[in-house]
């Protein structure tokens, strides 16, 4: 019963990629949404490395970092900042786990 009687149809493509890198390790991506009216992507996650859009890491812990990319793209924003690390004062771990939009305000 579980199984379809067709073939699924195909519903996404790939239709670019791009690959940000750290100087030496992980990325973790943990959540994407549309923001700006569907102008621009923001992908959120976490990392304990340095270099590219993701900024430097001055202590050994794990940042939070955003990213704001060209949906049709998947470069980075050229509408203000498009990169941002976050982290603490103390140098503890600091883990974005999910991004979500105002669905109130479709245009934030």
């Amino acid at each position: 019963d579980a199984v379809p009687a067709q073939p699924l149809p195909v519903t996404l493509s790939n239709t670019w990629s791009v690959d940000y890198r750290t100087s030496s390790g992980t990325v973790l991506v943990s959540g994407m949404t549309l923001a700006g009216n569907g102008n621009v992507l923001v992908v959120v996650g976490s990392t304990q490395d340095s270099g590219g859009p993701f900024e430097i890491n001055d202590g050994n812990d794990m940042d939070g970092w955003i990213m704001k990319l060209d949906p049709t793209s998947g470069q980075l924003s050229t509408d203000g900042r498009s990169s941002t690390r976050l982290d603490s004062v103390n140098k503890k771990d600091d883990l974005i786990l999910n991004v979500c939009n105002d669905r109130f305000d479709h245009d934030a």
